[in-house]
């Protein structure tokens, strides 16, 4: 069962963001920062830093998050409860907080590359236990 409860932060992250981006392209169009066509065409180069990170992080949150959800899909469905696979996946969702207030921030890459690292490893590490596993149990 904690497997599918380490989903809803995630999901959380990306209502959070998506919302971010919304007002902040919103508020940016209405200011004139940019033309409501950068938008509709997806003239990304024409938006401002400001406008265009949160976008970017949100399209971040569409790669490993998602992958992460279907692995914990699949962790609950195989019954493999271990406190050794929790942590790693509470690790990968605090990860990604701090990736995402890094990359809104854009301030301090190294600190982004770290939290970026640090939630990859422990996706891969579970990804890896979960093969290990599944290999084990048909073998």
């Amino acid at each position: 069962m904690w497997s599918i409860i380490t989903i809803f932060p995630i999901l959380l992250l990306m209502v959070i963001v998506w919302w971010l981006v919304a007002a902040r392209r919103i508020k940016g169009a209405a200011a004139g920062a940019f033309g409501i066509s950068s938008i509709i065409y997806g003239n990304q180069h024409e938006l401002p830093n400001h406008y265009l990170l949160p976008g970017r992080n949100y399209d971040n949150l569409m790669q490993q998050p998602a992958l992460f959800m279907v692995l914990m899909l699949f962790v609950y469905q195989l019954q493999l409860n271990h406190i050794g696979m929790l942590v790693l996946a509470w690790v990968f969702v605090l990860g990604r907080y701090w990736h995402s207030f890094e990359h809104l921030r854009a301030q301090n890459i190294r600190l982004r590359t770290v939290a970026f690292a640090l939630s990859s490893v422990s996706h891969w590490l579970l990804w890896l236990w979960v093969l290990v596993n599944v290999l084990y149990m048909h073998g």
